[in-house]
């Protein structure tokens, strides 16, 4: 559960049931519930930075399923933000990082424990492989969360695809 991020959801599982959780788990728990409030904060924070540029603002991946799926905060453990920019934004979408804190290289991010991996489509360099098909991603977009801002995610069905390429 651990290695999959899956933790925290058989946590919250096992306390509904009316289990105790061992004190390194529960510490665990504690902390990717803090943990996500704090990746949601800084979402909605680039949400609004993208916006004010009128620049798509998409995450997937463990943030993505976080938000989108899972009812409770902590359930799904992710260790950074992996979002996508178009390409032909990623350079002004960096600078507005940098102006923001965040200091970094061409793809990763950090501030304040908080870690950013931009990339410009969720299929990185395989988007050759799926070919033009993989444009389609970006139209199919919906919102993330309200707790995240005008933050994108695919529609479950990519972040399917995703998942199984990326496993």
């Amino acid at each position: 559960c651990r290695r999959e991020g899956l933790l925290g959801l058989a946590a919250s599982h096992r306390m509904r049931s009316g289990l105790t959780l061992p004190a390194d788990v529960r510490l665990q728990f504690i902390q990717a519930i803090a943990f996500e409030l704090q990746c949601a904060q800084v979402l909605e924070e680039l949400s609004r930075l993208a916006d004010s540029r009128s620049i798509p603002l998409l995450t997937f991946k463990g943030a993505a399923l976080a938000f989108g799926l899972y009812p409770q905060a902590g359930q799904r453990g992710f260790g950074d933000i992996d979002i996508a920019i178009p390409s032909h934004r990623l350079q002004e979408f960096r600078d507005l990082l940098e102006q923001q804190g965040f200091v970094g290289d061409d793809v990763i991010f950090c501030r304040e424990g908080q870690v950013l991996d931009l990339h410009t489509h969720p299929l990185h360099q395989l988007v050759e492989l799926v070919g033009p098909f993989a444009q389609e991603w970006w139209s199919s977009c919906v919102p993330l969360s309200s707790r995240t801002g005008s933050t994108l995610r695919l529609a479950h069905e990519y972040e399917f695809v995703l998942a199984l390429f990326h496993g």
